[in-house]
């Protein structure tokens, strides 16, 4: 027989006696209404141009004549309008019609979690993945100051391809906003602080949901907010306690907390003790190589003037780096380099974190015409929790300058071509992650046929002898790098 997860899904929707359906809404045509909440309608329709399925939520004019409810109408729009996650559900478009407003986002072809749990399909490995998708997702949210503030089983859909979707943003709100009136949310999967009174909102709100919704996955029943640890495997109740705490301060403090948590009980492989897999092990090394992978991304096809080349050692010492290459709307080019001495799983996953978190800011701030590389740091180093080098290079061939942060000491040669020999920069203060002040950037010109070289981890690189003709990538990366793990090389070449 077929898994639960592998069977062809279907629309799930509530069957109405009222036949009388819009024709349209805006651009789509409505197919079938799918469900009747007490603040809203849920239709199915298809784009009449591209032909394209979504989901309306629509809320009448007679519902719009609470004020309170219109706004928390307007502002899921507003929310989800600025989201781009592959596991959160995409928005389409808004508007108003002839019955109220609504908001279209993807029909996503899948089952709600909640059916999983009721049909106990999930393995442990299985539940566990799902739950690192759902927090990954969750990293992004709050990462851009938002919480969903209604996780819940029918609120995560499973696609045909095992694929994630936190959907339902109905009450989603922005971290510390001040929350009056009417309680909104459901009950079973929130925090006990947060049922009652004024409430800020807090991003300890969906830990607390997402811990909830773990203990159901793993006992494979709904739990109606009451969790028994006793019934938990034991290497996993130190976690799922945590994120169930009553009080919000004993609670995981931010998602990547619990990710790191999940990480190590994976790493440790404390699940063969839980569950008899014999997969484990193979699985995990190589979710460990494919996330060291994804640490190095790819430089962009598009640069103005400008060569980049990552030079890597051919015998470099036990090093674990990321590489972020990014260009801003004006054509200049930004590097982010951060590194670590420890190649545990531990400072892989923070290293992750900050390219993850690097490209949604560079995104979302050059998106909403807010960027400044000082503004970009600080956003970046909250939240960080594990100290290590990082330095972000900045070259503009528009401006003809470039400039160096550097957290951690370290040197940039800067090799001109009126010059016989590279000028070494120093740069450092701090690491990254032990908060205060900003570094000092240095900066100068980068004139035509300059060439820009640094080192991963902050090592000096002795290059005066490399530019007597012309660049030699294979002589650096054999005899100059030594134990460096990598190099930067820019070169300006209009």
């Amino acid at each position: 027989m077929a898994q639960f997860y592998h069977e062809p899904t279907v629309p799930l929707y509530v069957a109405s006696v009222n036949t009388d359906l819009p024709v349209k809404i805006g651009p789509f045509r409505i197919e079938k209404l799918l469900t009747t909440g007490a603040l809203s309608r849920l239709y199915l329709g298809i784009h009449e141009s591209s032909r394209q399925l979504a989901v309306l939520k629509v809320l009448s004019y007679d519902i719009l004549k609470d004020s309170s409810r219109k706004k928390i109408f307007l502002k899921e729009g507003s929310i989800l309008k600025n989201l781009q996650h592959p596991n959160i559900v995409h928005y389409l478009e808004e508007g108003e019609f002839e019955e109220g407003l609504y908001i279209a986002v993807e029909f996503v072809q899948g089952i709600s979690l909640k059916q999983f749990i009721l049909q106990r399909s999930l393995s442990l490995k299985r539940s566990i993945e799902v739950i690192t998708k759902t927090l990954y997702a969750l990293l992004y949210l709050h990462s851009v100051g938002i919480v969903h503030r209604d996780l819940k089983p029918e609120n995560i859909l499973i696609t045909e391809n095992s694929e994630v979707k936190l959907v339902d943003f109905g009450i989603a709100a922005s971290q510390e906003e001040l929350i009056e009136g009417p309680l909104y949310g459901t009950p079973s999967y929130m925090p006990p602080n947060e049922k009652t009174g004024i409430k800020k909102v807090d991003f300890r709100t969906d830990i607390y949901a997402v811990g909830v919704i773990f203990y159901e996955l793993i006992l494979g029943k709904v739990s109606f907010g009451r969790v028994n640890l006793d019934l938990v495997p034991k290497n996993l109740r130190p976690l799922v306690k945590k994120a169930t705490e009553q009080d919000p301060l004993k609670r995981y403090q931010d998602v990547m907390e619990m990710i790191l948590d999940l990480s190590v009980y994976l790493k440790e492989n404390l699940i063969s003790k839980d569950e008899s897999s014999e997969d484990t092990l193979k699985d995990l090394l190589e979710s460990i190589e494919k996330s060291k992978q994804s640490l190095i991304l790819p430089v962009p096809e598009m640069l103005m003037d400008l060569s980049i080349d990552v030079v890597v050692s051919s015998h470099p010492k036990q090093f674990t780096y990321a590489l972020l290459h990014h260009t801003l709307p004006d054509g200049s080019y930004i590097g982010l380099m951060a590194s670590c001495p420890a190649n545990d799983m531990h400072h892989l996953l923070e290293l992750k974190t900050i390219i993850e978190r690097a490209k949604l800011l560079l995104e979302w701030m050059t998106t909403k015409n807010e960027f400044s590389l000082s503004q970009f740091l600080e956003r970046l180093e909250k939240g960080i929790h594990h100290i290590c080098h990082l330095q972000l290079l900045h070259a503009s061939t528009t401006a003809n300058l470039f400039h160096l942060f550097s957290y951690g000491n370290t040197t940039l040669a800067h090799h001109s071509f009126a010059a016989k020999s590279p000028r070494y920069l120093e740069a450092g203060g701090r690491f990254f992650g032990e908060g205060g002040p900003l570094p000092n950037p240095i900066q100068d010109r980068l004139d035509s046929l300059d060439t820009l070289i640094l080192g991963i981890d902050g090592t000096k690189l002795a290059v005066d002898h490399l530019f007597k003709e012309i660049f030699d990538k294979s002589f650096f990366q054999n005899q100059v790098l030594g134990e460096c793990p990598a190099a930067l090389v820019i070169q300006r070449i209009d």
